[in-house]
């Protein structure tokens, strides 16, 4: 995704989190594989289970060898496993989409926010006074830095949404998965109540 600043900045900061867009199939697949240890052990939590070893490479190979669907999965905060397979899977799109979104607002404020900033600064010192290009340049940069502040407060949020929502939700179900009645209706009730943030920064 090539994002530019302010356009990608009101994508990331109105983005609600409470439905957070959530990756497909191929894109999942993708971002799991390239820290796929750090996922199933830091995230889920699969060493809870008496079966970890096991059960973790039933699950990387369900995911690598595509033996999921995510049809129907349209909703963050709620969804039914079929099974314990199905279960972490779903878990992990969460996760990585989490992660992913994270690592979007990492990218605009390194590869946009700060390039634009540091060139109107440039700019700024090099402009002349009496050709009004000084006053141009100072609007931009205010335009931009308000970006910048929009982007960090919504590196907070998503960091109080995964810590203190999404984790807390899924602890309870990750304690002894491999003994819960499936078909399993999991709701994530936190997460859903999170609020919108719309930013407004002065």
């Amino acid at each position: 995704m090539k994002l530019t600043t302010p356009a990608a900045v009101e994508f990331l900061a109105h983005t609600d989190l409470a439905n957070l867009p959530m990756l497909d199939e191929l894109k999942f697949r993708l971002h799991f594989a390239k820290n796929a240890e750090q996922y199933l052990n830091a995230h889920v939590h699969i060493g809870y289970d008496e079966k970890s070893t096991t059960l973790c490479c039933e699950i990387e190979e369900a995911i690598y060898k595509n033996r999921y669907s995510f049809l129907g999965d349209d909703n963050f905060c709620a969804f039914t496993a079929r099974d314990i397979h199905d279960f972490y899977i779903k878990i992990l799109r969460r996760t990585v989409s989490i992660a992913y979104f994270s690592d979007l607002i990492g990218d605009c404020f390194d590869n946009h926010y700060t390039i634009e900033h540091n060139k109107l600064i440039e700019l700024d010192n090099e402009a002349e006074v009496e050709c009004g290009k000084k006053s141009d340049i100072k609007r931009k940069l205010e335009t931009v830095d308000k970006c910048g502040n929009m982007l960090m407060a919504m590196t907070d949020n998503i960091s109080t949404f995964d810590e203190e929502c999404f984790d807390a939700d899924i602890l309870p179900y990750l304690q002894n998965p491999s003994k819960l009645p499936y078909p399993l209706n999991v709701e994530l009730i936190r997460c859903s109540m999170f609020s919108t943030f719309v930013l407004e920064v002065e």
